[in-house]
C-alpha cells in the first residue's frame, strides 16, 4: 500500500490516516509508513517501522477497537519545509469496547504527526498519539467556545 497512494495535501494524509485506521487493517496502517517511521501511543508506548506499528496495532484492532470509530474533529497544519510540515489532528473515538466487552466512553484526544513529501505525495514519518485527560476535555470545549483561545479565556 506504502506505494499505491497519492496525498496531494497534508489534509488528505490525515483523511487517509483516519481511514485506514478505521478500516482496522494493521498492514495498512503500517504501510503508510516508512521504514524508519514512528509511531507512540497515547501510552507513551513506541513502534518503529512498518511492521512495528503493524504488530502494534492487530491486537487492538481485532479486540477493543474493532467495533471503535477514530473521528478526526479538527486539523491545524504548519510548514516547517518545501517538503516536511507538522500537523495536529484532534480526534474523537466511539465505539471501543473493555476487554471484558463492557462499553468504554468516547475519547478524546490528538494525532500529532510530522510528515514528508516524497514522490507519492505527503507520508507520516512521525506519529505521537494522545488521550486528553478528563479537565483537558473540559478546556478543550472552552477553547472551541472561545474561539480557539486554549484557556477559554477572551484575549484582551
Amino acid at each position: 500500500m506504502a506505494d499505491s497512494f497519492d496525498t496531494a495535501t497534508p489534509k488528505e494524509l490525515v483523511s487517509l490516516v483516519f481511514e485506514v485506521w478505521n478500516s482496522g487493517d494493521p498492514d495498512a496502517l503500517g504501510a503508510l509508513f516508512p521504514v524508519d517511521g514512528e509511531w507512540t501511543t497515547p501510552y507513551g508506548y513506541p513502534m518503529v517501522g512498518p511492521w512495528e506499528i503493524a504488530e502494534g496495532h492487530r491486537g487492538v484492532m481485532q479486540g477493543i477497537f474493532a467495533s471503535a470509530v477514530l473521528e478526526c474533529t479538527n486539523v491545524r497544519t504548519k510548514t516547517l519545509a518545501d517538503t516536511l510540515v507538522s500537523i495536529d489532528a484532534r480526534w474523537l473515538m466511539a465505539g471501543q469496547v473493555a476487554p471484558d466487552g463492557k462499553a468504554i466512553p468516547e475519547r478524546e484526544g490528538s494525532m500529532h504527526i510530522i510528515a514528508e513529501k516524497g514522490p507519492h505525495g505527503w507520508r507520516p514519518i512521525i506519529l505521537r498519539n494522545q488521550e486528553y485527560a478528563g479537565p483537558y476535555r473540559e478546556l478543550a470545549k472552552r477553547q472551541d467556545v472561545a474561539g480557539g483561545n486554549p484557556h477559554g479565556v477572551p484575549e484582551a
